[in-house]
């Protein structure tokens, strides 16, 4: 190794002027923080809410809860699939959120008609055929 490649070398004094005229029209300050009225890029609200936080809006609304009572109250707070009662139950999208969202069809999450009571168990098993299926699916293309 030649020697001196490790060393520190001293910075000329144009270059730390450089340096500093870098970093004066840097949108990141030396703490760490961006400057007043700046928003980092991960901040940003383009106008249109990500899915995570359609879902989050929709599953905190009041329409949301009225929307679960009336699927439980309409299946008699019965699992649909096992027939159990008394144990915690879960209401399921026949028409998933994500795929009403996807194809703008916000009513659908609302309707009655598209819910059915699960317990806990069932509910599991639903969704992991679902996923299983949808693996399959892409498989076989």
């Amino acid at each position: 190794m030649p020697s001196g490649v490790y060393k520190h070398s001293k910075h000329t004094d144009e270059h730390k002027e450089n340096i500093s005229k870098g970093l004066s029209n840097s949108d990141v300050v030396h703490s760490g923080q961006f400057k007043p009225g700046r928003t980092p890029w991960n901040k940003t609200n383009y106008g249109v809410l990500t899915y995570k936080q359609l879902n989050h809006n929709v599953r905190t609304s009041k329409k949301w809860v009225k929307w679960r009572e009336k699927v439980f109250r309409r299946d008699n707070y019965t699992c649909q699939n096992c027939g159990e009662r008394g144990i915690t139950l879960h209401p399921h999208h026949v028409v998933g959120v994500k795929k009403c969202i996807i194809i703008e069809q916000i009513k659908l999450i609302y309707d009655v008609n598209n819910g059915i009571t699960l317990c806990f168990d069932c509910h599991w098993d639903e969704h992991r055929n679902k996923k299983i299926e949808s693996n399959t699916d892409s498989e076989d293309d």
